[in-house]
């Protein structure tokens, strides 16, 4: 997260956006409205491509079952927590 130096607030990156186009049968995005429900092409569009994303990345996750040694009881407070995941959307 940046900050403003004026006032050392934090202020958010907004991630700029793609704008592209794309060749898709009828039949196929008519199914993704249908199963996104989305309002937009735009939105069900996004929705595909987020699912997407998180299921790859939950693959990744999947992948690494049982070759992490993770021991100890301690307690992560949020800031540990929010770093890791920070860290793992990179």
């Amino acid at each position: 997260m940046l900050a403003d130096q004026a006032s050392d607030v934090p202020v958010k990156h907004q991630e700029a956006n793609v704008r592209t186009t794309i060749t898709i049968p009828d039949t196929l995005f008519s199914e993704l409205m249908n199963f996104t429900e989305a309002a937009s092409r735009t939105e069900a569009v996004q929705v595909a491509v987020e699912t997407y994303v998180r299921r790859a990345k939950l693959e990744q996750l999947r992948a690494l079952r049982g070759k992490l040694d993770i021991t100890g009881t301690q307690k992560m407070d949020e800031a540990d927590i929010r770093e890791q995941h920070e860290q793992f959307d990179r």
